[in-house]
């Protein structure tokens, strides 16, 4: 007990501290938990990402990113075979809802071919392709309509899709490079030059 004219000890507001620490501990571990368990799933994604290869050659993936894959040629990947299988320049649809192309452009019509190859349903998108000018400008594709468009949704296994994307490009570009990457999560890339 206190004695008279002082003050009583707070012996309670120790025990409310030391309750608060504790509580921003476990609050803290808490919210760390969620972000492991991120990191560790995007991780073994990454490590289970699709790997580059060829029928023809079964050289590094580094190597095959360097290596120049052109229109027709079939590019087997570890859950796909993709293929640009014609490329149409100056493309123009009659239904230019869309205005056509900005001035000093031209639309470029890609037509793909993808092939699920995996024992697993394959998702596959438009945004998975985009279209690099000689001026290093990476593009997806253009808002124009044209017919058997890509778009997305699943392949089951052995299941084929072939569809076309509309880019916007400068007018009369030579040196362009589709880039197909199937996912955020795979870091490998293949280049198809048109």
């Amino acid at each position: 007990m206190a004695n008279k004219g002082e003050e009583p000890k707070k012996w309670y507001k120790k025990d409310i501290d030391t309750s608060k620490k504790n509580n921003a501990v476990v609050f803290g571990l808490l919210a760390i938990i969620p972000i492991i368990a991120l990191v560790v799933g995007i991780s073994s994604i990454v490590n289970n990402g699709e790997s580059l290869s060829t029928s023809t050659n079964n050289s590094s993936s580094s190597n095959k990113q360097d290596k120049k894959y052109k229109v027709g040629n079939t590019v087997s990947t570890n859950s796909a075979n993709i293929r640009v299988e014609k490329v149409d320049r100056h493309y123009e649809h009659e239904d230019d809802t869309y205005g056509g192309p900005e001035s000093g452009k031209e639309y470029v019509r890609v037509h793909v071919f993808i092939e699920n190859t995996s024992g697993n349903k394959l998702s596959y998108n438009v945004y998975d392709w985009s279209l690099q000018d000689s001026s290093g400008d990476i593009k997806s594709q253009a808002f124009a309509h044209t017919e058997n468009a890509l778009g997305s949704g699943e392949l089951a296994s052995g299941g084929t899709k072939t569809g076309a994307i509309v880019f916007e490009v400068p007018a009369n570009d030579k040196d362009l490079i589709i880039h197909y990457k199937q996912s955020l999560w795979s870091g490998e890339e293949v280049l198809i030059y048109l």
